[in-house]
């Protein structure tokens, strides 16, 4: 079963309803565990334990928690985070898909749309869910696979 949690950047409006419409989105996806949290309230190890990780935002720069949470997922092992999927919404600019990027995650996108910022974020928020879902299954075949051969 696929956990995602929708990481809630900063405390504005926008960015709690963006993120009630990520969570939604993800549930959609059958069996799919959904947490919603603020980045304050997070440390390296809840992130850790998620295998789709949504980080929703509406400011043009990162919130200092949200900074501090990726600086310490960083600073960790390489492979920490290779098998977790992630994805930015609605910040302005480039800077949150970065820093997600640098951590060596499977980083899931949306091409541009004319969807509205709601309905766009439940499309991102089915997609984590669906790869971390896939994923997660390789994943389980593979394990299975390496049990197998010894």
């Amino acid at each position: 079963m696929p956990k995602v949690l929708v990481l809630v950047a900063d405390d504005s409006d926008a960015t709690k309803l963006l993120a009630t419409c990520v969570a939604e989105g993800a549930r959609a996806v059958r069996f799919t565990e959904v947490d919603v949290r603020a980045a304050e309230s997070l440390d390296v190890e809840a992130l850790r334990e998620c295998t789709g990780v949504a980080i929703v935002g509406t400011t043009q720069g990162l919130s200092l928690s949200l900074a501090k949470l990726l600086d310490a997922c960083e600073s960790g092992a390489a492979s920490d985070f290779a098998n977790t999927v992630f994805a930015s919404v609605g910040f302005d600019g480039d800077l949150a898909f970065e820093r997600i990027a640098r951590l060596g995650g499977i980083v899931v996108t949306e091409r541009e749309s004319d969807l509205t910022p709601d309905e766009r974020a439940k499309h991102v928020g089915r997609r984590v869910a669906k790869v971390a879902e896939w994923v997660r299954h390789a994943l389980s075949h593979e394990h299975a696979h390496h049990h197998h051969a010894h």
